[in-house]
């Protein structure tokens, strides 16, 4: 019986193997195939798409004097904490085709102009969630005229933003966070977002210079804050040891290149950013020479992390606040 029994060569059984993965590989194709024929290659494919295969709820359509706004959804119908309904995709349509569209994936009205709310200021703003556990949130502004769309894309990133309505003046402003320096040198929870305020102008928002700029803290108020930053210090040993542009702590956690090295107590940078934000960039300078630990080194490589990140914001850089706050000082500073 055993002489009957033929074992299988090494060669053999690569073959087999290789002709199974062929196989699996060919199934893989396909699938990817038909899911790619499947979705729309345009916003004009997806609404003829979405037409035919459109599920309860049915879409929902707002009617404006220019144009159509509709929503829909590919299944069970959500709310937000507020009760909003939460959209799979919103299309912007009038007499020329989509003039927006957006596959969320979930989409919510923010702000509808109304009688009460007349104004100067937008007619919609829709929010859009990239189902993320804290990214991305993007805020779409739109003026919808009989003749013309002009539309904003705000990036609040980790930020629920805050749409300022006055009665009878409509959305006047817009604030959020700007949560460049999420999960840089430290976790999320601890992470400092300053505050940005938006103002209307005209036909967008831009950044409202009034708004931000605060008194300077006085001497004592000064002091005070420079104490609470060098007791924080005073327990961490060192050395900064300089990020990669692409590190964050979510992604690698603490060890940097191989070597736990903790990084400084991110109430360091909460307070140059708020000094920053508010207009004082040369005390931000000031206060992060008189704090830094005697002895400890990487007090220039953390400087020059830290403006580097600063400029990376796109917040940062979309609505020019280098200029606008004044924050010279802090990219033309050398630590010594």
């Amino acid at each position: 019986m055993l002489s009957a029994f033929r074992f299988r060569t090494d060669d053999e059984i690569f073959r087999h193997l290789t002709g199974l993965c062929a196989a699996l590989a060919l199934m893989l194709v396909a699938f990817v195939g038909a899911i790619a024929a499947e979705k729309p290659q345009s916003v004009e494919d997806l609404a003829r798409f979405l037409e035919r295969t459109k599920r309860e709820p049915p879409p929902q359509r707002y009617l404006f004097d220019c144009c159509s706004l509709w929503f829909y959804e590919r299944g069970d119908k959500d709310v937000d904490q507020d009760g909003a309904n939460l959209w799979d995709y919103a299309l912007i349509e009038n007499l020329d085709g989509i003039q927006f569209f957006d596959e969320g994936p979930r989409i919510a009205i923010r702000y509808q102009r109304t009688a009460i709310n007349k104004g100067p200021g937008p007619d919609l703003i829709l929010m859009s969630w990239s189902g993320g556990a804290h990214c991305c949130l993007t805020f779409h502004v739109f003026q919808l005229r009989e003749n013309y769309i002009t539309k904003q894309q705000i990036d609040a990133w980790d930020s629920e933003g805050e749409i300022i309505v006055k009665p009878g003046r409509g959305a006047t402003g817009f604030t959020f966070d700007d949560s460049n320096f999420a999960y840089w040198n430290t976790p999320f929870a601890s992470s400092p977002m300053p505050n940005v305020v938006l103002k209307w102008s005209g036909d967008r928002y831009v950044a409202d210079r009034a708004a931000m700029l605060k008194p300077p803290p006085t001497e004592a108020e000064f002091a005070a804050m420079r104490k609470e930053v060098a007791a924080a210090l005073s327990g961490w040993k060192g050395p900064y040891v300089p990020l990669d542009d692409d590190w964050d702590v979510e992604e690698h956690g603490q060890p940097r290149g191989g070597v736990e090295v903790p990084a400084p107590p991110p109430i360091l940078w909460d307070h140059l950013l708020k000094l920053i934000y508010t207009g004082h960039a040369r005390l931000a300078v000031r206060l992060f020479d008189e704090s830094w630990p005697q002895g400890v080194e990487g007090k220039a490589a953390f400087w020059r992390d830290f403006t580097r990140r600063l400029r990376r914001s796109p917040t940062w850089r979309e609505f020019g606040l280098e200029r606008l706050l004044g924050a010279r000082p802090v990219f033309a500073y050398t630590p010594r």
